[in-house]
């Protein structure tokens, strides 16, 4: 409680003023002219008429002094983990909550930072301080604790808005001789043709008080999509760009890490993973047409539309045998080049397409081997036999070609009737015609007119027409594929309305998987990131239970059971750490980015410093300190230059209030004011009287 005297005049204050200096000037006339017996009590008088119209009051204020705050903010991200941070960490918290309960009339508010260090993959410190920063009275702050690693990745480089966080006192969770090893990739492509090279640039760097490791050779190991390679040997600081040819298509895993040691403070970083994905430059598509026929346009149209296939495409007009008057001069067709194709460049085709082929004329048992050894190395060969009319001497069933199909044809030539295309139940999870199951519960296919009447001898048979005749058929030969298709009337469905028909998605579909497209495989292993969640999908048709192992970064490994979905095996996983992780199934292994690993700075420095929060406690005038000093605490007064020292730390005692009342009094009241007015006027009359007498 305090009292104070204020004046609240009457009139304003030139006038009280001017009745001042007039007063004044009365009290001089009085005494010049010898008029002194009553000049005290003129001059009283007077007075007493100044104090009324000053309107002189008490006031007395009733005040709550607040207590001082001190915000102790404790970092709790991810490395605070590490060589024993978190007892640390406790026992910091502790001893400091022991030491602020000794002092009187102050709160602490405990409040944990970077709490989200696994999702961003950075320790945002002040970025939560800011939110604290909203709802305190900077004028109640007596200082503020961090008690941190000092791997802070947000240190703002004005620092005018923290002000009054000041002081700001830091202490390090850690120890001043930890040893650290990481590999940071410098640079790798994203992508790359497969068969070309790719260039990787890494570097070694040693964090150590201790010479001898500093200079220490290490050997990094490498691995190529889980295949050992020769180890790089570098020392610390050294940086060294590596050559590797992409051999896959999709997915191309390295792996650099380093051997464990046990004084390393955290393995993630012995540890780093660089995803390349491999694609073809060009695919090439041989497509030879028997004859010409309304397929053969969505044939070509189909495979001209992908920017990424080069179409080498011979429609046969004529037969060499066959008679024609005209001379060849006259003609303005070219021979077709079977030698060319089929001996000397069939290696350059990823793909051949014999559409409605039956000039076996043109094939001799040289080119019949060639197609044969090309499919055993891993080519793709499509096999679309004709149906409509044609003479009984060009149709010899499958000709030379038959030993390299999988089907053989009955003595019924071919079947004329109306029927809808189906599929088996096969067909119904074979990644080739599993999407048309969505076309077919959308609308009805639309109908074939005619198809050969064949018998499937190997392989899997996707699709049938009538009477369950074999539609498509897949096989695989050595490394190679082999397609055959019985009708030539999939074009009908790229026609509108009743007759439309997924021709698109069942023909891509079909060459992609002869060309080896890994996602049109039975065990095809995908995973993907979808924010910080995994997910996890197996296409396999197997009824036993399927488990995933997933591992993280740090080495950590989580057994996944997956649920069953349409033909596919899903999981669904949550994490906490950006980087990169593996899924494993079988020998089947990929890998999937989480976050933007090349920024997570979460684990590529994780040994202990005080570089990074210096510059801030030295403008804040806080301190900081290592732990296993003894830090004492001073109260220190608003405006002390000095806020820290080698052992101690300062809270500053604000003397912040409340006001919570005030209470005023008029000390002349205007009746109280009239009497004694009233008492000094006669006072002074009998004064002067009697001078008089």
């Amino acid at each position: 409680m305090s009292m104070d005297i204020i004046f609240s005049p009457f009139v304003g204050l030139w006038i009280l003023l001017a009745l001042g200096v007039f007063a004044c000037s009365l009290l001089l006339t009085a005494w010049f002219f010898n008029a002194r017996a009553a000049f005290l009590w003129r001059a009283v008088f007077l007075l007493m008429i100044g104090l009324v119209l000053s309107g002189v009051m008490l006031r007395q204020e009733q005040k709550t002094y607040l207590p001082d705050k001190v915000i102790v903010a404790i970092d709790r991200s991810q490395s605070q983990d590490l060589a024993g941070r978190a007892q640390k960490t406790k026992e910091m918290s502790e001893d400091l909550r022991q030491k602020l309960s000794s002092f009187g009339n102050l709160e602490v508010e405990w409040i944990d930072v970077a709490k989200d260090s696994g999702a961003t993959g950075t320790t945002e410190v002040f970025k939560d301080l800011d939110n604290v920063l909203l709802g305190h009275d900077a004028n109640r702050i007596a200082a503020t604790f961090l008690i941190t690693d000092g791997q802070v990745h947000d240190v703002p480089k004005v620092l005018d808005r923290y002000q009054r966080f000041a002081p700001l006192h830091v202490l390090l969770s850690g120890d001043q001789d930890e040893f650290d090893r990481k590999i940071d990739i410098l640079s790798a492509p994203q992508f790359s043709v497969v068969g070309q090279e790719a260039q990787i640039s890494l570097r070694l760097n040693v964090e150590s008080s201790r010479s001898e490791d500093q200079n220490a050779v290490l050997s990094i190991g490498v691995r190529q999509n889980g295949i050992e390679q020769a180890p790089v040997f570098l020392t610390s600081g050294e940086t060294q760009d590596l050559t590797f040819k992409i051999d896959l298509a999709g997915q191309n895993v390295f792996e650099f890490y380093l051997n464990t040691d046990a004084r390393d403070l955290s393995a993630v970083n012995d540890r780093a993973a660089v995803i390349v994905n491999g694609v073809r430059d060009r695919l090439k598509v041989l497509l030879v047409s028997g004859a010409p026929h309304m397929g053969e346009r969505a044939w070509r149209n189909l495979l001209k539309s992908d920017p990424s296939i080069d179409l080498v495409h011979f429609t046969i007009l004529r037969s060499p045998l066959s008679y024609d008057p005209a001379t060849p001069n006259e003609l303005s067709l070219i021979a077709f080049p079977a030698d060319e194709l089929f001996l000397r460049k069939i290696d350059e085709f990823d793909l051949i397409i014999f559409d409605r082929f039956s000039k076996y004329n043109l094939i001799d048992q040289s080119y019949v081997e060639s197609i044969k050894s090309y499919v055993e190395k891993g080519g793709g060969f499509l096999f679309v036999l004709a149906t409509g009319s044609w003479s009984d001497e060009d149709d010899r069933g499958l000709g030379p070609l038959a030993p390299v199909l999988p089907i053989s044809l009955s003595q019924e030539k071919e079947r004329k009737q109306e029927f809808i295309p189906s599929l088996t139940t096969e067909g119904q999870i074979h990644p080739v015609t599993q999407g048309l199951v969505a076309w077919q519960e959308k609308r009805t296919w639309g109908a074939w007119y005619a198809e050969r009447v064949a018998r499937a001898r190997r392989g899997d048979v996707l699709m049938t027409g009538a009477s369950q005749n074999p539609l498509l058929v897949l096989d695989t030969v050595g490394k190679g594929r082999v397609a055959a298709l019985t009708s030539d009337h999939f074009w009908i469905w790229s026609r509108s309305g009743q007759q439309a028909g997924p021709y698109i998605d069942l023909m891509r579909n079909v060459a992609h998987w002869l060309m080896k497209e890994p996602e049109l495989e039975k065990g095809f292993l995908k995973a993907e990131a979808r924010g910080m969640n995994i997910v996890i999908a197996k296409r396999d048709d197997r009824d036993q239970n399927v488990t995933f192992m997933l591992t993280s970064p740090d080495n950590t490994k989580v057994d996944l059971k997956a649920t069953k979905d349409k033909g596919w095996w899903t999981a669904q996983y949550a994490v906490k750490l950006q980087g990169v992780y593996e899924v494993a199934h079988d020998a089947q292994k990929v890998f999937v980015a989480v976050g933007d690993h090349a920024a997570a700075k979460e684990w590529q420095d994780v040994v202990t410093t005080d570089k990074k929060l210096s510059p801030v406690t030295a403008e804040l005038g806080g301190g900081i300190f290592w732990f296993g000093k003894d830090v004492q605490l001073r109260e220190i007064a608003p405006g002390a230059t000095r806020l820290s020292g080698d052992n101690w730390a300062g809270l500053t005692r604000n003397r912040a209030f409340e006001q919570e009342r005030i209470d005023t009094i008029r000390l002349l009241s205007w009746p109280i004011a009239f009497m004694l007015l009233m008492c000094m006027l006669l006072v002074c009359w009998a004064a002067e009287s009697r001078k008089r007498h």
